[in-house]
């Protein structure tokens, strides 16, 4: 079991690079190939389902919650408004409410859509169905 703080490796190394992304006057070429909007909102969904893993230590059961699931998003938001701010000092870039709209969108689907799909998971679980085990047993 790793200790608490370990959880949240994979959200400090996400926020790092699109830091280091942030920071730069040019983006990569493959930026160019895919809708704008599309990139920030996968790149701030990936954060926040990071932050949700953490938040919930690795999806444990035992800590997933409401809270969980709404702290994991408002980091990921509140990390793309500071991240639009910190391109405002970067050459050839600049603050746009529609990458924020965009990387809040991705925070709320994508924390939204995985706690749908480990809810249901969980209830069918507990019923029996789909669970292709329990038949061969009998």
């Amino acid at each position: 079991m790793l200790r608490a703080w370990a959880y949240w490796i994979p959200a400090a190394v996400i926020m790092a690079g699109i830091a280091f992304l942030s920071h730069q006057s040019n983006l990569p070429y493959v930026v160019g190939i895919f809708p704008d909007w599309l990139l920030h909102a996968l790149e701030f969904g990936v954060l926040a389902l990071a932050c949700l893993y953490g938040a919930s230590r690795g999806f444990d059961r035992r800590y997933r919650s409401p809270g969980a699931a709404i702290l994991a998003m408002s980091i990921a938001i509140v990390y793309g408004a500071l991240d639009e701010l910190h391109q405002s000092f970067v050459p050839g870039r600049s603050v746009s409410l529609s990458d924020w709209i965009a990387d809040s969108v991705g925070a709320l689907l994508a924390v939204s859509v995985l706690v749908l799909i480990l809810s249901r998971s969980e209830k069918e679980g507990r019923s029996g169905r789909s669970r292709p085990d329990a038949e061969e047993g009998q």
